[in-house]
C-alpha cells in the first residue's frame, strides 16, 4: 500500500497523506516512504489534511523522523494538521521540535525563509 501522493514542484517535494489514520501498524512502513526521500536533499512537505487519528507509536515514529531529518540538515514542514490534531502537537509540544504550517504553501514559504534551514523548529 502506498501511503503518500508524490508531487515536484520549484519549490521543493510534496508527499500528501492518503490515509485517515496513522497507528503502530502504518506509521513504520509510512515514515519509511518519507524516510526514501530524505536523500534528495530538497525541501519537504508532508500534507496531512486527511489524517483523523494518530496514535502514540505513530507520534514516536514521527520524532524520529523529525530526528532523522534534522540530523542530515534536511528542511521538511509538516502541513494541513486539523484543529484537533494541532491540539495534541502543541499540548506535546511537539511544535517545539518540528515545524508546522497550516498549509502547503505556508510550508513551502516558511522553509523559503527560514535561513537556518532544519535546526529551527520554534513552533511556527
Amino acid at each position: 500500500m502506498r501511503y503518500w501522493l508524490e508531487q515536484e514542484d520549484d519549490r521543493g517535494d510534496l508527499l500528501q497523506l492518503q490515509v485517515r489514520q496513522l497507528t503502530a501498524a502504518s506509521a513504520p512502513q509510512a515514515f519509511e516512504e518519507v524516510r526514501q526521500r530524505m536523500h534528495a536533499a530538497r525541501p519537504l512537505v508532508m500534507d496531512m489534511r486527511q489524517l483523523d487519528f494518530i496514535d502514540s507509536s505513530a507520534i514516536g515514529e514521527l520524532v524520529l523522523l523529525a530526528r532523522q531529518f534534522r540530523t542530515r540538515a534536511a528542511a521538511f514542514v509538516i502541513s494541513g494538521l486539523s484543529p484537533p490534531l494541532m491540539g495534541l502537537v502543541e499540548m506535546m509540544r511537539l511544535n517545539q521540535v518540528m515545524d508546522f504550517s497550516p498549509d502547503v504553501d505556508g510550508a513551502f514559504a516558511k522553509m523559503a525563509t527560514d535561513t537556518s534551514g532544519a535546526d529551527s523548529h520554534h513552533g511556527r
